[in-house]
């Protein structure tokens, strides 16, 4: 889906309007503390959008609607919803998060801060990740890695204006979706900040390897099409960087989960290779 025009005016009644838009998909177990959270800032949120799969079965929609949330009911993909979510907003500000994602206390004002005082397009945010078990550590060290290197950021608050000019989320993508959406707006030259002193934190659950690779496996499905629009390398680039970073502050921070970091690294990799490799040949018999 590409969008020649924004078919909604942005709102007249305040500048610093913001919509937060949340895709799901039997997202019951989390979504509640993402929505509550929401809830608590100390800024108004305009539009609060839940975008749900339609194959959904559980309590998601019951959570949003509890929370006076606008539920959208879409067959479209993780990327799509975010488009979805978007078309049905008009504020000027747009917040992209996932269900299994909670802001700090304060994030929302420090967002409209930076967008009032650096007049910025968009801006990436710390991401933290929180969980229980020896792997979610392993995870919190690949977080730590990218907000030290800088390398896997990506735009989660944007312009109303900014989305349009790039055409939205690229549906054809489950990997790299976000990454997409980022290089385009790089090269549209749109002024990009980065707020690290608050942030996001992403609940991992009681994280196992099998669903990191079966996550990583299942992204790696898509990889082909991000491959064809900017090479085999694209979404290696900084990894080397990340990984030192995370290593070292592993090391200070937990170092007993940093041989964990390594095995989830590894396993990311492979998962993703295999996924790609079959999705290759999938398309070759076709």
């Amino acid at each position: 889906m590409t969008f020649a025009a924004d078919p909604r005016p942005a709102m007249t009644r305040r500048e610093e309007s913001v919509a937060i838009i949340i895709p799901t998909f039997n997202s019951a177990a989390t979504l509640a503390a993402c929505l509550d959270s929401i809830r608590l800032q100390d800024v108004p949120v305009d539009e609060l959008v839940v975008v749900d799969d339609i194959r959904t079965t559980d309590a998601t929609r019951r959570i949003a609607q509890e929370r006076n949330a606008t539920v959208i009911v879409s067959p479209a993909g993780m990327a799509e919803s975010r488009n979805v979510g978007v078309l049905n907003t008009s504020s000027r500000v747009i917040v992209s998060l996932d269900s299994d994602m909670c802001v700090e206390p304060g994030l929302l004002r420090a967002v409209l801060g930076e967008f009032r005082t650096t007049c910025c397009d968009g801006a990436s945010i710390a991401e933290r990740s929180v969980g229980a078990g020896y792997w979610s550590r392993a995870r919190a060290i690949d977080k730590m890695g990218v907000e030290a290197s800088g390398a896997g950021r990506s735009l989660r608050v944007f312009t109303r204006d900014l989305f349009f000019a790039i055409g939205g989320y690229d549906p054809k993508l489950e990997a790299g979706e976000d990454a997409d959406f980022h290089r385009r707006a790089l090269a549209l030259h749109a002024k990009i900040s980065h707020i690290g002193y608050l942030g996001v934190l992403h609940h991992e659950g009681d994280l196992r390897l099998t669903h990191i690779a079966r996550k990583k496996y299942r992204y790696g499905s898509s990889l082909p099409a991000f491959e064809a629009k900017y090479g085999r390398l694209a979404l290696l680039r900084g990894l080397g960087r990340r990984i030192l970073y995370g290593t070292l502050l592993g090391l200070r921070t937990d170092p007993l989960a940093v041989p964990g970091f390594f095995i989830l690294k590894t396993t990311d990799a492979v998962a993703g290779i295999v996924g790609r490799l079959i999705a290759k040949q999938r398309r070759a018999n076709d």
